[in-house]
């Protein structure tokens, strides 16, 4: 085949052509595509920055639901209800700006948090937790050593009647 006809067959320049000639004869028998490939990487922020979004991410109270707990995948944990990606980039924003730190995009703090923390949930639980839970957890906090182990020992009892009701389906009307 002629080079003439190789070169509008395959709408390549000569150039081209004889880049990947020289290529094949160093015994490269698919040349390599170099683009990408320095290390200068100008607009990439430094892993300090990222670890400061993976903290400020960490440090947002999470909650547990209570009946969403069978259904929902392991170790799923969610957010206040008055969260979004928005406020809490604002807020990662305006502690970066009180610090003197460097900022970021939105789009990073928004691509860490889907990628790293999938089982972070924004939105509420379609079922929220129950009052009895919430009464223990909130005599939890005021009682002392004798109360917390009773109060313990109640919410044991009571969880595994829980699992045991919605293992049944039969759901008692006084817990």
């Amino acid at each position: 085949m002629c080079r003439q006809t190789l070169l509008h067959i395959f709408q390549v320049s000569v150039g081209r052509l004889n880049h990947v000639i020289g290529e094949m004869s160093a015994g490269k028998l698919v040349p390599e595509d170099n683009r990408g490939k320095h290390g200068n990487r100008g607009n990439k922020l430094p892993e300090v920055i990222r670890n400061q979004i993976r903290d400020h991410i960490r440090g947002y109270p999470t909650y547990e639901s209570h009946y969403c707990r069978p259904r929902a995948p392991a170790g799923t944990r969610y957010l206040s209800p008055d969260l979004n990606v928005s406020i809490m980039f604002n807020n990662f924003l305006q502690v970066q700006r009180d610090n003197g730190e460097q900022e970021c995009g939105q789009w990073l703090y928004h691509s860490i948090f889907n990628s790293e923390f999938p089982k972070l949930k924004l939105c509420t639980p379609k079922t929220d937790t129950c009052d009895t839970c919430d009464n223990f957890n909130a005599l939890l906090n005021d009682a002392t050593l004798q109360e917390r182990i009773q109060i313990q020992q109640d919410q044991v009892r009571h969880h595994s009647l829980c699992k045991f009701c919605i293992k049944t389906g039969k759901w008692g009307r006084n817990e």
